[in-house]
Formats: structure tokens, sequence, C-alpha cells
């Protein structure tokens, strides 16, 4: 949604960081692939990088502003969700980005809130029109 305002480096790690999440927990689902799919659209990014490891792309956003920061945890929640399921591994990947990242509990409470209200919006709208 916001991506667009990430450089490319930016781009590149958050695709590739979503990518590994979303196969965290070996189950990686329709929902799951076709958010992957957007995201590359939207990044337009063909090719998703292989460069790195999770907490290694974590450490890189933790380095951003709080507004990168905020950005990629609602997306990243986002793709945990997808799914409907969080299996431990996300919730592992949760903590550490919880610990890395400098955004306040509020704000990640309220971003958690954002996103399943948006998931719950487009799920209307999709039983709507189909």
């Amino acid at each position: 949604m916001f991506l667009n305002l990430f450089n490319q480096e930016e781009k590149e790690n958050f695709l590739e960081l979503v990518y590994k999440i979303a196969n965290l927990d070996g189950n990686y689902d329709e929902d799951e692939k076709e958010l992957i799919n957007n995201y590359k659209i939207e990044l337009s990014i063909s090719d998703i990088p292989d460069t790195t490891n999770i907490e290694t792309l974590i450490k890189f956003f933790s380095e951003k502003s709080e507004q990168i920061q905020k950005i990629v945890w609602f997306e990243l929640y986002a793709v945990i969700m997808a799914d409907d399921v969080v299996a431990v591994e996300e919730t592992k990947i949760i903590n550490l980005v919880k610990n890395y990242f400098t955004i306040s509990e509020d704000s990640i409470s309220n971003i958690q809130d954002l996103a399943k209200d948006l998931k719950k919006v487009y799920e209307r709208i999709y039983n709507y029109i189909f």
C-alpha cells in the first residue's frame, strides 16, 4: 500500500523478507502466493532476491525511520495473517521484529488492529462482488 515510499534497496529487502516469512511455516498457500505476487507487481520486481537471512533483513529495517518501520510492520503482519494461522515460527519472527524495531507497543497494537480491519473489509468486498 505504501511501498512506493521505499527506495530500491528497501524494496528488494522487503520482498525478500516477506517471501521468507510467508514460507516460514512450510505452508505457502494460495493467499500468501497472491499477496507476494501483488508485492512483486507493486514493487516492479520480477525475481525475489535471496541474499541474506531473515534476522539480517529485520536489522536492516530496524535502522530505518519510524515511518518505514510502521509500513514494514503492517505488511509483515498482513503476510503472517494471510492464511489465518500464526505458526510458532511466525510468532518467533513477530517477537524478533518487536525486539529490533523502535516503534512503540501502542503503535504495534494499532497497526495490527488496522491490518485485521483491512483484511475484513477486503473479505466483505470480495464476498459482495462474488
